[in-house]
């Protein structure tokens, strides 16, 4: 008996294949095999980035820390916002094209926190740039 698991030949008095351990006494009952639906890990990576940014960001802003360590806080910020955008993209297209692959709505949700926190960082920074001129003390 074949194993729709890994395509090997086994005997046909066996119960389970001998390279894989898949189950052969279920393929003689239905003829069908259920593949189990893993997630992707980019989609998790995404996910996971974008929701350490924002942990990063609310550090960033609600800590009462000296204006001089701004730049090397916000280093973290950007490495996790950029990961969060990329893996997203990246764990879109491989969950697109691989059926068996869950975890799209995983790498959507992550972008998405990426994109708000970059375009955030973009308005703050920005806005600071353009109204430091106006208080005598910068």
């Amino acid at each position: 008996m074949r194993c729709n698991g890994c395509g090997i030949d086994n005997p046909e008095e066996n119960s389970y294949c001998g390279k894989c351990g898949e189950s052969l006494g279920a393929q003689q009952q239905t003829g069908l095999v259920k593949t189990a639906r893993r997630t992707s890990g980019i989609a998790i990576a995404a996910l996971l980035s974008g929701i350490a940014g924002w942990l990063f960001l609310y550090v960033v802003v609600a800590g009462s820390l000296p204006i001089f360590y701004l730049p090397v806080l916000f280093l973290p910020v950007l490495i996790s916002v950029i990961a969060a955008i990329v893996c997203g993209v990246m764990a879109r297209r491989e969950t697109g094209r691989n059926p068996n692959l869950k975890g799209r709505g995983m790498a959507t949700a992550g972008m998405i926190l990426g994109i708000v926190e970059l375009l955030l960082i973009i308005f703050v920074v920005v806005s600071t740039l353009l109204f430091m001129g106006n208080y005598p003390g910068y």
